[in-house]
């Protein structure tokens, strides 16, 4: 199959994936107002250093 017979599909694609990306209104209104409880930490990322971050706090019960 020639390249330019994929272009719709893949555009297709593109689409789809950036309109279900978007959040509601709804979303958005309980999404900000989560930001507005306090937390001791955050961790970003559960690799290696964020793992370990993450023992560490549970383990002095944070």
């Amino acid at each position: 199959m020639r390249w330019s017979l994929h272009i719709p599909s893949v555009l297709l694609g593109c689409i789809a994936a950036t309109a279900s990306a978007v959040p509601n209104q709804q979303f958005a209104a309980r999404q900000s107002a989560d930001i507005l409880a306090s937390y001791d930490y955050v961790v970003v990322g559960s690799g290696p250093g964020g793992g370990a971050v993450g023992v560490q706090l549970a383990t002095v019960g944070l």
